[in-house]
């Protein structure tokens, strides 16, 4: 009898979101042109926390946080990088997608948000 191989246990569901391609852009309540998301689909994956700073300028002294989290799901391929998903409180905007073996088993997602709320 051959050995089954493991499927990994997703505990953790992700609403992801993607840009209306009917009408991109809004206006919220301030008057800035924001990007109309429409939800699309949750997903259960698993989440891994990784922080990082960055330096806005060279010759600046302020430095903005960066949170950056990985997802890792079921393999799909209607996750893009022009979508975004809602996690622990924040919306992540989607930086890279990928199969990290190329054998169809796992999607990896790397998700990232700034502490200004993306303004730089």
């Amino acid at each position: 009898m051959a050995k089954r191989t493991k499927i990994a246990r997703y505990n953790k569901r992700i609403q992801f979101f993607f840009v209306n391609p009917d009408d991109p852009y809004t206006y919220d309540d301030g008057g800035n042109l924001v990007p109309n998301f429409v939800p699309f689909k949750k997903r259960y994956c698993n989440k891994k926390n990784l922080v990082g700073i960055s330096q806005e300028k060279t010759e600046s002294l302020a430095n903005t946080a960066t949170k950056r989290v990985r997802l890792a799901l079921r393999y799909t391929q209607l996750i893009t990088n022009d979508m975004c998903f809602y996690c622990d409180g924040e919306v992540y905007d989607v930086i890279t997608v990928g199969d990290p073996d190329g054998f169809g088993k796992e999607t990896i997602i790397m998700g990232e948000v700034k502490a200004d709320g993306g303004r730089n």
